[in-house]
């Protein structure tokens, strides 16, 4: 005989600590799982497009300039005009310096 007397109802509680503990390490791998691949703080920003829309037309502006017409042929030379006024006189020259005195 031995000293352990075996009891029947020691294998069903044997059974189900051995389902605990399976099911705690399940959840304990899925906690680490969860927190060091998925991770909350790793949020992913989707930016949306920018649609722009034109608001209302506003007033007309001034109207454009209209290009400057085309310059037509040269016309006939014409007869010369009257000769103009006479100019005031001019300054007088300078003296022209002495001539040197013979030899």
């Amino acid at each position: 005989m031995s000293a352990y007397a075996e009891d029947s109802a020691s294998g069903e509680r044997s059974a189900w600590t051995v389902l605990v503990v399976i099911l705690v390490v399940i959840i304990g791998v899925m906690a680490i799982g969860y927190f060091a691949w998925w991770a909350p703080n790793h949020t992913t920003v989707v930016e949306q497009p920018t649609v722009t829309t034109p608001g209302p037309q506003g007033p007309a502006g001034p109207a454009a300039p209209s290009p400057a017409p085309a310059p037509g042929p040269s016309g006939p030379a014409g007869a010369p005009g009257p000769s103009g006024p006479s100019g005031q006189p001019g300054p007088a020259a300078p003296a022209a310096p002495a001539a040197p005195a013979g030899n």
